[in-house]
């Protein structure tokens, strides 16, 4: 499979809408994907497929796509949840940017500080990454909604939820798509205020924990 720049968001969305919710369920995957992608046994991540023969280690730039957050995404909610009046479930246009700060800061930082330099135009040893949010489920309504409504009450969660991230990886030179991978990650089971300040914390922990998988793959021989 080869793909333009500007078919790189939709096949990143088309992945992501294939494997959806409950998909994650390692029994409920196919074994290869159209392209000539092949599932990973004991992948890091929930679900991993990957072209055989691909040598991460070539790989020593990154061209990384703004992480989407599509429409889809925004409504928080666990099923059957509804917020109390005059709260939200709703990510604002503020909580979306936030959201692609920090992931393109934890990986940055991370790959950064592993020798990896970030690029805008792809090169023989660019590796693209195209990353976008499928799910996000909040234990509360967001913090800005409560504050608005409830002053400076607080709200007390075992942590701040889950969040689901897929992510399409092309060859910088071919474009040629090589890995698409989802994974979903859990805040802290420990009760703790809820409040901006602890989910973004906990939403950092697992960009970083993204950002070291994939470190270490691109490491891997």
């Amino acid at each position: 499979m080869n793909l333009s720049t500007c078919r790189m968001h939709a096949a990143v969305l088309t992945f992501a809408t294939l494997f959806g919710g409950g998909a994650l369920a390692q029994q409920q995957a196919p074994q290869s994907l159209p392209g000539g992608l092949e599932r990973v046994q004991g992948s890091k991540v929930a679900l991993a497929y990957v072209r055989p023969g691909t040598v991460w280690t070539k790989y020593r730039t990154i061209l990384l796509r703004t992480l989407a957050v599509p429409a889809s995404a925004r409504n928080t909610a666990p099923p059957g949840t509804f917020a109390p009046f005059g709260e939200s479930y709703m990510l604002s246009d503020s909580d979306v940017a936030t959201l692609q700060s920090d992931f393109a800061k934890s990986m940055r930082d991370t790959l950064g500080n592993a020798g990896y330099t970030f690029v805008t135009t792809a090169q023989a040893d660019t590796l693209i990454v195209a990353p976008v949010v499928t799910k996000i489920l909040l234990n509360a309504p967001t913090y800005s909604s409560r504050e608005l409504s409830s002053g400076m009450g607080q709200t007390f969660t075992a942590g701040a939820g889950s969040i689901t991230i897929a992510a399409v990886m092309a060859d910088g030179a071919s474009k040629t798509v090589i890995a698409e991978v989802k994974d979903r990650n859990y805040g802290s089971n420990i009760w703790n205020m809820n409040n901006s300040v602890t989910n973004l914390e906990q939403a950092k922990q697992a960009f970083d924990q993204w950002a070291n998988d994939l470190k270490d793959k691109l490491q891997s021989t």
